[in-house]
């Protein structure tokens, strides 16, 4: 952890640099990607928040879906849902979660319209959020429920 006095130096040295840059003068290239991470750190805390804004509002759609049956707000809750799963990217602690629900939604948007394509997406991603829940989560069997679910699925189909 940075000590005040640390945290102004840093703070002092992106001035620098910045002035540095703006005069044209160059600078290494350690303070260069020190300026770009300080730039950065912002911007995944906001997408942190966004994630689960999204994740939220997709929610009520999906929500009014199943009391509404409105195909409309289903659509809305999958284009959520999908970009909030895209500001979770591989590695992510919570990836699994966000998978998971983008897979949910396609299992009603199969259930409403039966396309093929929405229940391989629907496997793919189970498959992929089981991957991440390794033996020993707390949420292991929701993942291995879906998975089979959805591979019977598409085994009563053929």
């Amino acid at each position: 952890m940075e000590t005040e006095g640390a945290a102004s130096s840093a703070t002092q040295q992106r001035g620098l640099t910045l002035q540095h840059i703006e005069r044209g003068q160059s600078c290494s290239a350690t303070v260069v990607k020190a300026i770009a991470h300080s730039i950065s750190a912002p911007r995944r805390a906001l997408d942190l928040f966004r994630a689960i804004y999204l994740k939220q509002l997709a929610l009520v759609h999906l929500n009014r879906y199943d009391r509404s049956g409105s195909f409309d707000d289903l659509e809305k809750a999958i284009g959520l849902y999908t970009e909030a799963l895209g500001l979770r990217p591989s590695g992510h602690l919570n990836r699994a979660a966000y998978l998971h629900n983008l897979a949910e939604a396609l299992r009603r948007r199969y259930d409403h319209h039966g396309s093929m394509d929405d229940l391989e997406d629907r496997i793919r991603m189970q498959r992929e959020a089981l991957k991440l829940r390794l033996p020993g989560h707390p949420r292991r069997d929701v993942s291995l429920s879906s998975l089979a679910n959805a591979l019977g699925r598409r085994h009563d189909r053929y």
